[in-house]
């Protein structure tokens, strides 16, 4: 989206439909989980989401909000995944966390470079399962987890450990490409899914939160 239609886009949500502005960080970005919360709370605003140097820069040249340069140079300066709520006027910041609640922490499958919340430990006493689903891993995933680094051996076409027990990932380590991709062959989901509120702006008025 360009600058122009993006500026315009900015311009049709004044504070008279959306007095409460509110800046917000995604950890763990899902789209499929950012959808769900974006329709719910479609009938008490909406997300804007995308570049946040674009979007501080539109919302500073909208003037549609007194104090919008202040929490558009917060959101330049910021890291992450950054995106605006533009909220109709019961959605202060008490109201908006009550509504996200809900969505918070789902957990989804964790991707290489995410920092790991908890060790997670094989062990050669029984044939290997997906923990999600409780189903025995197919024969014809073996190789794969072999070539990712698991130590892995089929007797009678089921899929075993081939050591007594092997630490798959430490908590805290960051997660690799193949760690990730055995922790998802094995249904372990790692990666929760937030939407932190950082910022708000009522009446001219920007507090940090």
């Amino acid at each position: 989206m360009d600058k122009q239609r993006l500026l315009a886009k900015l311009q049709a949500f004044s504070s008279v439909s959306y007095p409460h502005l509110h800046l917000f960080l995604v950890r763990n970005m899902r789209n499929s989980s950012f959808k769900e919360v974006r329709e719910a709370l479609k009938p008490h605003g909406r997300f804007f989401y995308g570049k946040h140097r674009l979007i501080a820069h539109a919302l500073k040249s909208s003037g549609c909000y007194q104090g919008g340069e202040k929490l558009a140079s917060l959101l330049s300066s910021s890291k992450g995944e950054l995106g605006l709520f533009f909220g109709t006027e019961e959605m202060d910041v008490a109201s908006l966390k009550e509504l996200l609640e809900p969505f918070q922490e789902q957990l989804d499958y964790a991707r290489a470079g995410f920092p790991s919340p908890t060790t997670v430990v094989l062990t050669q006493s029984s044939p290997l399962v997906n923990e999600e689903t409780g189903e025995q891993l197919s024969a014809t995933i073996e190789p794969q987890l072999r070539a990712a680094g698991l130590p892995t051996r089929l007797q009678g076409g089921t899929v075993l450990l081939a050591v007594d027990s092997h630490c798959v990932v430490n908590e805290g380590d960051v997660i690799d490409a193949n760690q990730a991709r055995i922790l998802k062959t094995l249904g372990y989901r790692l990666s929760p899914f937030r939407i932190e509120l950082l910022a708000h702006l009522h009446d001219g008025k920007l507090t940090q939160l």
